[in-house]
């Protein structure tokens, strides 16, 4: 795409054995053509709209070498000088990337403009670090010239050490102009009069360059340590990621003092000069869209960073401010004076802050990242994005840092184990300023203690004060309010340069009346002008209690019952005081713990709890066909306590009513999202209707799918609507809204209710997001029999290895199913694990066995199959079993992955995306890429080896993790010594049962490829058959047998099941 002109490949033709440095004109050009700048735009606006972070540059990827490309040179000194010049006509700036770069001692690299530009520091061997790699900062201007001076005995390695992987032509942004107006003229400068009092929080934000080629922008965070870690939060949007992090350029104190635009647009007088490269990838989470980084190296001093306080608190806040960077622009600083509101991304839901319109300034594209301050000066989002503008009222949201916290629950995913890392539970912290004092922890404290509060607890508080300043300063505490505090030691006095001082703050009330009371702490830093306060609330002989879950409780069934449905909910003490907590329904259909009227339940103090089972009485089955309205009502008996509280109870009479409880769900651009209701009742679906509720703008994005247990699918959505908002909508096919199609609502008649009923909804564009609200099903039973179910099965197992396959069906009468194999499979044999090998079809297995073994031919490699039906007295349609022997699928999703036994298996990863979680706790890296999914049951205690070692054509990464989607990571590997290829190898600890689920992916973004899992666990008996006379297969023979074989007599069982259960009544299995 470009010309090169390159030196001689020898040493001494690459040399030029001069006095001085060459005239410009002799040293090698790389040429980038003129950019195509209308061809950009159009590209910019199809980014916007996809909600990528703003480019302010085009990437070229290269591999220079000073060993084969541009001139060497000896200076007068006897030192070498290699130089190579980089032009493009009209760019902006030119900046480099180096994806291989290390220095010796005695080499300094610089990189000027051919004009004689030299604002850019040098970069030399202190800029060295562990990934190898360089970003630099953009130069402006289209015509620079690279050059790295160093000893001649070190000539070699810069030659082999230094590659040029990346030149990045800016078009737009930095350098871009700086007389012409970037960003909208309703702007403030930070140094405007309108933003005293937030001198601490203003330098802790810096815009940044990643990539060489987006701009955004970020800021430093504080930890509950105050040990100015440079850790550095931005939004995950702006595309920092495990391999991208190194390319982070932060600029520092890139602000208009004195302030020049109050609002206003263009002249800016900032410089670009305090700047970092590099970083290290630490966590993200894409639904509150946050990554966190930690800087290679930390600010200077003399800079005077600040590190922002935070706030994981769930609450809002009354008054909010911005700081960032809009298009790159100097700092600036917005004002939004209403109350903030907890919302979803451009929809309902509770991960993101929303503010509604600013009333000082506004956000801009390359303000994402940056931070939403609270009227605490506390950060409690950053911005993901939004409509606002010059001009206009239109919202912005932020990423909820309340979400960020717990995030997906991995290191890797969440906030809480890089800013709290001794795991102190605090959820506030304080700004730890470039200058003067911190005090901390911050947030209030609460003390708690019984009537005549003889012990409080805690009763007493250390605070750290620190001096961050590089001037030793005067300070001194006093406390305010009630008097319950008093200081354990020293109030005042001076502290140093970066000294702390401790101050401890005692409680005492002995003998007071019970009630609330507050108190503060203030401490003061005179030489700086800097007050703190802390406040401290005392609860004596309160008592409170928490409800859980916080849903209401939604159920259904036939006119006339019965109503089988029921709902658990937890009350637990939160203060150490002892209370009753009253539970009680206001309707006589409501049971408590089955059980007409209410309940006193005694809780002890804190931590007590006990559970409320709310189902339906008798009276139930007298109500009118309809909805019938109760709550259940949660009432502290002490007159003073807290956690009075209410469920809402919805009878659904005449249908049966099932709401999903995971909701509400986020649906981000081109992604999928599913949800689930799970169906535990037995009975035969007559007619079912659905209400869906999905707030989202331009419903054209959309397609919404309905998956019943035994696989049918019916499309409701199929991305129709155009640029009509939201759907709230009844599917129902007597006079309702019909679905989109393929499939209706009568395909589901006639199929068992019992399962998983999976909801899943598609974006499949940009821009236009939103989330799922809520979803119900609402079926009526053909209140008759109708056939059993019998599912198909996809499954695998190794070249001459046996595999116990598990038959699956459902009676819609809840009675014992017999499962009879309905043809044997081409290429293997088939077992009854209780009377042995199948010869022939149709068969039945004994015992109500509900497991078969396949063993494969000798040496068979490919696809084979065997079908089978079930019955409780009625035959249902055929299932298919189909096995692939040697083979596996490649689940791309999570959700989807394929159980594995013990064996070798071919895999490819090939066109697989990345859904799984990144992952800082890996010390290799922060994300697996272009992952499959398995899962495998330990059949007995021992070690399980997962393996990819010198078995694949690419570098792997392996991450296990405890049973599903959800579950906590176990292990993970990228290399290990002796695996050729970057291969990796797991072995841990399993016990018998133990789920582990298996991610199999690359090291790097683009790493994929094919190889084999070798999979070698315990070897036993994962569940098998039950045994002898235990009919209902819970693994003992007892009264419950006996039940059952009645139950079934007649249809099922007879006389000699009675009498087998007779003979081993007693046993386990």
């Amino acid at each position: 795409m470009f010309m090169r002109a390159l030196a001689a490949t020898s040493l001494l033709a690459g040399l030029a054995f001069t006095a001085t440095a060459s005239p410009i004109d002799i040293v090698p050009v790389v040429d980038i053509p003129t950019l195509d700048f209308n061809a950009i735009e159009a590209e910019d606006l199809e980014r916007q709209a996809d909600g990528l972070a703003p480019r302010y540059a085009i990437t070229f990827d290269t591999a220079i070498t000073p060993s084969n490309d541009g001139i060497w040179e000896v200076l007068d000194d006897g030192r070498m000088n290699w130089r190579l010049r980089i032009t493009s006509q009209s760019a902006v700036s030119v900046n480099l990337g180096f994806e291989r770069w290390w220095l010796p001692d005695s080499a300094e690299m610089t990189v000027d403009t051919v004009s004689g530009w030299t604002d850019l520091r040098a970069f030399t061997s202190m800029d060295n670090k562990e990934h190898n790699e360089l970003w630099t900062p953009p130069v402006p201007g289209d015509d620079v010239v690279l050059s790295i001076v160093v000893d001649a005995k070190d000539m070699l390695l810069v030659e082999e050490n230094v590659t040029l992987t990346s030149i990045n032509i800016g078009y737009r942004g930095f350098y871009d102009m700086v007389e012409i107006a970037r960003s909208g003229s309703c702007n403030y400068d930070v140094a405007c009069p309108d933003a005293v009092d937030w001198e601490d929080e203003i330098p802790c934000v810096a815009v940044i360059s990643t990539g060489g080629s987006t701009f955004c922008t970020g800021f430093m965070v504080n930890n509950i340590r105050n040990d100015r870690d440079p850790l550095f939060m931005t939004a995950d949007h702006c595309g920092i990621t495990s391999s991208s992090a190194p390319s982070l350029v932060t600029f520092w104190n890139f602000e208009n003092v004195p302030a020049v635009n109050c609002p206003g647009a263009g002249g800016e007088t900032a410089s670009l000069d305090q700047f970092l490269t590099g970083s290290n990838y630490l966590a993200s989470y894409s639904t509150s869209d946050f990554t966190l980084v930690r800087l290679d190296d930390s600010p200077l001093d003399e800079w005077e960073i600040s590190y922002c306080g935070w706030s994981a608190e769930e609450t809002t806040s009354q008054w909010s401010v911005a700081i960032h960077h809009p298009s790159t622009d100097a700092k600036r600083w917005s004002l939004d004076i209403d109350p903030s509101n907890v919302y979803g991304y451009n929809g309902p839901g509770d991960d993101h802050i929303q503010i509604v319109d600013w009333d000082l300034g506004t956000t801009e594209p390359g303000s994402s990242g940056s931070p939403l301050f609270n009227a605490d000066h506390r950060v409690y989002g950053q911005l993901h994005g939004g409509y606002a503008a010059c001009g206009n009222d239109s919202e912005d949201w932020y990423g909820r840092f309340y979400t960020s916290w717990t995030g997906g629950g991995t290191p890797s995913s969440r906030l809480s184990d890089h800013l709290d890392p001794d795991g102190t539970g605090a959820i506030v912290c304080d700004t730890l300023t470039g200058r003067g004092m911190t005090v901390s922890p911050a947030g209030t404290i609460t003390h708690q203690c019984l009537g005549g509060c003889a012990s409080p607890d805690p009763a007493s508080v250390t605070y750290t004060i620190t001096n961050g300043s590089q001037v030793s300063i005067e300070w001194n505490a006093w406390p305010t309010g009630n008097a319950f505090l008093a200081f354990g030691g020293s109030s005042s006095g001076t502290l140093a340069p970066n000294a702390s001082v401790n101050l401890v703050v005692n409680a005492s009330a002995s003998g007071w009346e019970n009630g609330t009371y507050e108190a503060n702490v203030h401490v003061i830093d005179h030489t700086n002008d800097i007050e703190v306060s802390r406040t401290h609330v005392l609860e004596i002989g309160l008592t409170g209690f928490e409800t859980t879950p916080e849903h209401d409780f939604v159920a259904g069934g036939p006119l006339g019952g019965p109503f089988d449905t029921t709902q658990s909910y937890t009350i637990t003490s939160n203060r150490p005081t002892p209370t009753t907590v009253r539970v009680s329904a206001n309707q006589p259909w409501i049971t408590l713990n089955g059980v007409d009227g209410q309940i006193d339940v005694p809780l002890s103090g804190t931590g007590d709890s006990a559970d409320i089972v709310v189902g339906f009485g008798s009276a139930a089955d007298s109500l009118p066909a309809g909805l019938a309205y109760g709550s259940v009502i949660f009432d502290n008996l002490d007159s003073i306590g807290d956690g009075d509280t209410s469920r809402d109870v919805i009878l659904d009479v005449g249908r049966f009513t099932y709401t999903a409880y995971d909701t509400p769900i986020a649906i981000v651009d081109n992604t999928e999202i599913t949800s689930f209701v799970e169906i535990s009742d037995a009975y035969c679906i007559g007619d079912m209707d659905i209400e869906l509720d999905i707030t989202h703008t331009y419903t054209g994005d959309l397609i919404v799918e309905l998956e019943s247990p035994t696989g049918v699918v019916v499309r409701l959505h199929d991305r129709s609507g155009g640029s009509n908002d939201d759907l709230h909508v009844i599917y129902d096919d007597d006079g309702g809204t019909l679905p989109d199609g393929p499939g209706e609502l009568g395909d589901f008649v006639g199929e068992i209710v019992t399962g998983t009923w999976t909801l899943r909804v598609s974006d499949n564009a940009g821009a236009d997001q939103g989330s799922l609200d809520s979803w119900t099903l609402k079926i009526a039973s053909t209140g008759d029999a109708c056939p059993p179910s019998a599912t198909d099965i996809n499954t695998a197992t190794d070249v001459d290895t046996a595999l116990d396959i598990q038959l699956i069906g459902a009676s819609s009468e809840g009675l014992p199913l017999s499962y009879e194999i309905g043809s044997l499979p081409s290429y293997g044999m088939l077992s009854d694990p209780g009377a042995g090998a199948i010869n022939s079809a149709p068969y039945t297995l004994v015992d109500l066995g509900d497991h078969v073994i396949y063993t494969p031919d000798s040496g068979y490699l490919g696809a084979d199959g065997f079908n089978y039906r079930t019955t409780d007295g009625v035959y249902s349609d055929v299932a298919i079993v189909t096995i692939e022997v040697g083979a596996i699928p490649n689940p791309d999703d999570c959700s989807q992955a394929f159980p594995l036994q013990n064996g070798m298996w071919d895999f490819s990863t090939i066109g697989a995306t990345t859904d799984g979680d990144s992952h800082s706790e890996c010390e290799f890296d922060g994300q697996t890429y272009h992952d499959i999914w398995f899962t495998y049951e330990a059949c007995a205690d021992g070690s399980l080896l997962v393996s990819t070692c010198n078995a694949a054509d690419y570098d792997t990464d392996l991450v296990l993790y405890d049973r599903d989607c959800q579950g906590s990571m176990l292990a993970c590997n990228d290399d290990t010594t002796g695996c050729d290829g970057y291969t990796s190898e797991i072995a841990i600890n399993v016990t018998m049962g133990d789920i582990v689920l298996i991610r199999v992916g690359g090291w790097n973004d683009g790493d994929q490829g094919t190889g084999t899992l070798t999979i070698a666990g315990p070897e036993g008996d994962c569940g098998g058959e039950p045994c002898p006379g235990d009919l209902n297969g819970d693994g003992g023979v007892n009264v419950d047998d006996l039940l059952e074989a009645v139950s079934g007599f007649g249809t099922i069982y007879d006389v000699n099941d009675i009498l087998l259960v007779l003979e081993n009544y007693g046993s386990t299995c």
